[in-house]
């Protein structure tokens, strides 16, 4: 998981200077009213601010067909996402704002036959997506679409908890992307909450974890940095070890870190 935060980080973090910054909602961060109300009973939260965000990298990829246009464009309109998944890790609910009903469509029933798929309407009138045998459901409400696997129970119901909402309140508003967790039992980690931003030339980030019992965070932060340096080496990109700093301490350690963009550029060269 930690790998993936990185690998977020590594996709998600590249500023947009043209676009107008939301309003935040104090306590959370960039994440507008309307989707923080459904973020209780969700284990890992995973939210991506699209408006300071630009994923070119990924929208050049081989796969996309030549007349990918559309999906191009649904993602330059796109503002704030937010992934829910259950404590098990077997339901995943999704919630976007600024994707147009109309357009979105669209543009997913020109896309899906290319690329192997096929839409259309669910048992419970939703529009849906089909992949082999997996089927989602999308559904459009005051703004805002949610996502999920079709027949299977939405995550994440309701406003957040108080410790949801304290442990938002350390990502600022500026942050591109925030990844929270609300418990890691495998790795007696009681609650995880990680951001990041752009600075100037710079990715700025923070990860903050709280242990069950003394002697686990420590280890376990230490090992994101250590993952991080090995996969950049692989790369054939040269580690600065004042990457990252921070306070190592129990049952509540933290990790902040300052890497060059160049660094990132690098890590996307041949992948």
């Amino acid at each position: 998981m930690l790998r993936h935060l990185m690998l977020l980080v590594l996709v998600a973090c590249s500023s947009k200077t043209d676009a107008p910054a939301p309003a935040p909602t104090p306590a959370l961060s960039f994440v507008p009213a309307e989707l923080a109300n459904q973020l209780a009973g969700a284990n890992l939260v995973l939210a991506v601010n699209f408006e300071r965000t630009d994923l070119s990298p990924l929208l050049l990829v081989d796969w996309l067909p030549p007349n990918a246009g559309c999906a191009r464009d649904l993602v330059s309109s796109l503002g704030v996402a937010v992934f829910l998944i259950s404590a098990d890790a077997s339901a995943t609910t999704v919630h976007a704002t600024k994707l147009p009903e109309r357009e979105t469509r669209a543009c997913l029933d020109q896309l899906m036959p290319v690329i192997g798929g096929a839409t259309g309407v669910g048992p419970d009138g939703s529009y849906e997506l089909r992949v082999g045998e997996h089927r989602f459901s999308l559904t459009w409400k005051n703004g805002v679409v949610t996502a999920g696997r079709q027949g299977a129970p939405a995550v994440g119901r309701g406003a957040p908890s108080p410790e949801m909402r304290t442990l938002i309140g350390h990502v600022p508003a500026t942050a591109n992307v925030f990844y929270l967790a609300m418990a890691y039992p495998d790795h007696k980690i009681k609650n995880l909450i990680g951001w990041a931003q752009i600075v100037g030339d710079a990715i700025e980030m923070q990860m903050r974890a709280e242990g069950t019992e003394p002697g686990v965070v420590q280890p376990w932060l230490q090992t994101f940095i250590d993952d991080f340096n090995a996969g950049a080496e692989a790369k054939h990109i040269p580690v600065d070890h004042r990457w990252f700093n921070g306070t190592l301490a129990e049952p509540v350690g933290k990790i902040e870190g300052r890497l060059p963009m160049s660094v990132f550029a690098a890590a996307f060269q041949g992948r």
